[in-house]
């Protein structure tokens, strides 16, 4: 019992201080955790952003010197058809060894307006005065193809008339290597909006994301919620107005927010990892700190327990070398001074009781030690029953008060030598009233006011006062009714000589199933020969040692 107790007492409290602990512990940790987590990725996106910035300036630098380079190269193809001074002293398909990339239509426009393809078809477009003034003064343009609205095409030369211009298709996507995955930076995906021409992206991009970039002022940092996957973007602008009479362009170099927060995602691991096996270890080592103090914690409620029980014969055993085992030593102190008190004051109320009987019995000498024998054999009729030890105690205690109530019986009743009239018998009948009525005012008398009340009830309903019958009388003052029967059947009275212990033992037989309790009477007739033991008349040494053993 004391095994299941100390286990069932250590995993509650191991729970709940389990529970406190993770409380305590992981909640601001989790917090902590959070705060580091969040903190570190905006400064995963900050300096993404930053990288983002110096990278998109990059490939602006690398998109004009792709511009610049295309530009001499149609210079160089204008002063070639011009020095040669025909179109066909030289083959125009030879000039297309003068592009590092080939565009897909170049064609010169000679002096005359000749217009003479070098490779693929363009149409020359209809220049305006703007447009003239800007060839002179910087002898590039880029204006739209009037065949086709949405392309563009790069000018180069002179707009006086006897000089011929040279032009070529531009496009943005090889002019930022839209289509050159080694042109951009690692992950990274761009779009470019020319000023006349429509949104164009590489792959990884789409045209709401750049919708969403442009959308936000050039040159700032911008985050993309995209279906396709967040992500961060630098958006630049690419001025194109003073040197190629355009508008400029807007360019974005986009980066994936999951590539960018890639090593958080190692370090949330690392990190939930190392959180999740140090609350682990420390919750391991309180529980076990919890439970190696909760040991003597329920050594001691046990104890108590025990304490409660008037058990004080075993010891608190408690070898903790700290404040519990001095608790331990104070505790069995405190159990040896109550044990000692409990006896005396246990010895101070059977002595009491004991008084109380004799004063009740000394109103008549035909009674003297009549309640002690009564208990005596009520005792023994008990225990043979197999009555627990609180009825037992019952009994002890309530067979020697049993009679308390004749003390307000008058005396001349008690002693009257021959049969008494309906009056006096009357007033005899009163006295387990009386005694209940005496009694109550004390609550320890408590559990013994049926055995007070009730010992006249008669198993049929034919006894007095309340004519209780079967088991609505107290089992405890059944046994004290055949008990009190017995002794006053055995003693002498005024009015009669006691009878012997043989035709006693016939009556209650015979009185079994009317008078009293079959199984009671089953069990006197059992323990009868231990009774007869019993001298009628008053031995105080000989009940003095029952009452204390029983």
């Amino acid at each position: 019992m004391t095994v299941r107790l100390e286990h069932a007492l250590q995993t509650k409290v191991a729970g709940r201080m389990a529970l406190l602990f993770f409380v305590c512990a992981a909640v601001p940790l989790a917090l902590l955790a959070a705060l580091t987590i969040w903190r570190t990725g905006d400064e995963l996106d900050a300096r993404a952003r930053e990288r983002l910035r110096y990278e998109a300036r990059s490939v602006g630098q690398d998109a004009l010197t792709r511009l610049n380079g295309l530009v001499q190269s149609l210079d160089l193809t204008a002063r070639a058809m011009s020095e040669a001074g025909a179109i066909n002293d030289r083959h125009p398909a030879d000039l297309t060894s003068l592009f590092a990339v080939i565009p897909s239509a170049v064609a010169v426009k000679l002096g005359s307006g000749t217009v003479v393809p070098v490779t693929g078809w363009l149409r020359f477009p209809d220049l305006s005065a703007d447009d003239e003034q800007q060839l002179d003064d910087w002898g590039r343009l880029i204006a739209a193809d009037p065949s086709d609205a949405s392309r563009l095409l790069l000018v180069v030369g002179s707009a006086s008339a006897d000089l011929p211009l040279a032009a070529a298709t531009l496009d943005p996507r090889w002019l930022f290597g839209l289509d050159d995955g080694d042109s951009l930076p690692p992950w990274s995906a761009a779009c470019v909006e020319p000023g006349r021409g429509a949104v164009q992206c590489s792959p990884g991009a789409t045209a709401r994301a750049a919708g969403v970039a442009f959308a936000s002022v050039a040159h700032a940092a911008t985050t993309i919620d995209d279906p396709a996957g967040d992500m961060l973007a630098w958006v630049s602008s690419l001025s194109l107005e003073a040197q190629y009479g355009a508008p400029e362009w807007q360019f974005a170099l986009m980066r994936p927010r999951g590539i960018v927060r890639a090593p958080l995602s190692t370090f949330v691991w690392n990190l939930v990892t190392a959180a999740l096996l140090a609350v682990m270890i420390a919750g391991i080592i309180s529980v076990a700190q919890v439970r190696r103090q909760l040991r003597p914690l329920a050594a001691l409620a046990d104890a108590t327990s025990r304490l409660a029980r008037h058990d004080f014969d075993k010891p608190l055993d408690v070898t903790s070398g700290d404040e519990f085992q001095t608790l331990g030593n104070a505790f069995n102190q405190l159990a040896g001074d109550l044990k000692r008190q409990f006896a005396e004051l246990e010895a101070f109320n059977i002595g009491t009781l004991r008084t109380l009987a004799r004063a009740i019995d000394a109103k008549s000498p035909w009674t003297a030690g009549h309640s002690e024998r009564v208990t005596t054999g009520a005792i023994a009729i008990g225990e043979d029953m197999g009555l627990a030890a609180e009825q037992i105690e019952e009994i002890r205690r309530g067979g020697l008060v049993h009679d308390v109530g004749k003390i307000a019986t008058p005396q001349d009743v008690l002693d009257k030598p021959g049969r008494l009239t309906p009056e006096e018998e009357a007033i005899l009948r009163q006295h387990p009233e009386k005694g209940v009525h005496i009694l109550e005012p004390i609550p320890s008398f408590a559990a013994v006011l049926p055995i007070v009340g009730q010992h006249h009830e008669k198993w049929d309903g034919s006894g007095y006062p309340a004519g209780l019958s079967g088991e609505r009388i107290a089992l405890t003052a059944r046994v004290v009714a055949v008990a009190d029967v017995y002794d006053a059947l055995r003693s002498d009275r005024p009015y009669r000589n006691g009878f012997t212990h043989q035709r006693v033992v016939d009556i209650i037989r015979e009185g079994s199933g009317r008078h009293f309790d079959p199984v009671v009477v089953e069990a006197f007739l059992r323990v009868e020969a231990r009774l007869a033991a019993i001298d009628s008349k008053p031995d105080t040494g000989q009940f003095t040692r029952i009452l204390q053993t029983a």
